[in-house]
Order: structure tokens, then sequence, then C-alpha cells
């Protein structure tokens, strides 16, 4: 079964600054972290399978990434709530090639999993 998290607005600063809104929620904070993480781990030049492995894996699942766009700055502009058992937050991603909002789907159980939301 999935973490029930409250829906909550949270504003981060873009290029993956650490700065943001308290998050009151722990199960939240947790899994706005878990996608902060895959981000960063983008940025820095990783890739998605180097998350899936080690003592904390995510399957992170983005198509941009995959085909080696960079990304230049991110916003979270929401996250909370669930759909279908998961965490949504959208992110606003400014890539080299072109800016564009979308959607994750972050999952926390059975595995933890960050997926691009095929609406977004």
């Amino acid at each position: 079964m999935r973490t029930p998290v409250v829906g909550m607005l949270l504003a981060v600063a873009g290029c993956g600054g650490s700065s943001s809104a308290p998050v009151t929620n722990a199960a939240l904070a947790s899994e706005v972290e878990v996608l902060k993480g895959g981000l960063k781990a983008w940025k820095n030049g990783g890739t998605p399978a180097a998350l899936d492995t080690g003592a904390n894996p995510v399957r992170f699942t983005d198509i941009d990434w995959k085909t080696g766009a960079k990304w230049l700055e991110y916003r979270i502009v929401k996250c909370g709530g669930e759909d279908d058992g998961e965490t949504v937050c959208t992110v606003s991603l400014k890539l080299n090639v072109r800016g564009k909002a979308v959607t994750y789907r972050v999952t926390m159980t059975p595995q933890r999993t960050v997926a691009r939301s095929p609406k977004g």
C-alpha cells in the first residue's frame, strides 16, 4: 500500500536549490527529497540506471533525461495529494532544448520510483 499524504503547495527555488517551504508531513518530505535527489543526479551528469542501484535505489523514468537532454533549472510547483496511491509532483523544467512543465508521480513503496506522468 502507498504512503498517504496531505496535499500541500511547495515553492522550491530553481537550479535544484535546497530551499523550500517548511514541510510538515514526514512522508511527503521524504518523497520530495527522492524527487530532488533524482533531479540533482541528472544535473550532475548521472544516469537513471545509476540511481537504481545501491542501498537506497530509486527507479527514475524521464524520456528527456534518457535521451540526453540537460536541464538548466527546475522548480517544484506543487507536490502532494495522491492519485492512485502515488504522490503527484508538478515540476517546471527548463531544458537546454525547451522549457516545459512536467508532472512526476512519486511512489515510495514497494519500490522508490519517480516517473514522468503520461499526462505531462
